[in-house]
């Protein structure tokens, strides 16, 4: 299981989707997604596995991107190993290419 410190609005659409499951903060070793420009406190999430997975977190960060047509989102990761840029997407950022860079960076 993966457990994610992400902004509320992706929490949200992560949830909505049936990517992730909403969580209290998890004792042992979380990793941090961060969006660039998201607002608010963060919410504590764990992904769930299936073969959906990595497309509805790719949708959730293209939906995320289009709520903002006026600028990109970068996207990191910090974890307890460092911290890995992942990409900057925008809402026209073609929906197999974020798929298979959350495959390669978020997922492993």
């Amino acid at each position: 299981m993966i457990y994610l410190c992400v902004p509320p609005e992706l929490a949200t659409e992560l949830v909505a989707t049936g990517a992730a499951r909403q969580r209290p903060k998890p004792r042992g070793s979380i990793v941090e997604l961060i969006v660039t420009g998201a607002t608010g406190a963060a919410t504590f999430v764990s992904l769930l596995q299936g073969p959906e997975t990595v497309l509805r977190i790719a949708r959730a960060f293209r939906a995320l991107a289009q709520k903002r047509p006026d600028k990109r989102i970068e996207v990191h990761i910090k974890g307890p190993k460092g911290e890995v840029h992942l990409f900057d997407c925008d809402g026209d950022t073609p929906l197999e290419e974020l798929a298979a860079l959350v495959k390669r960076d978020l997922l492993g």
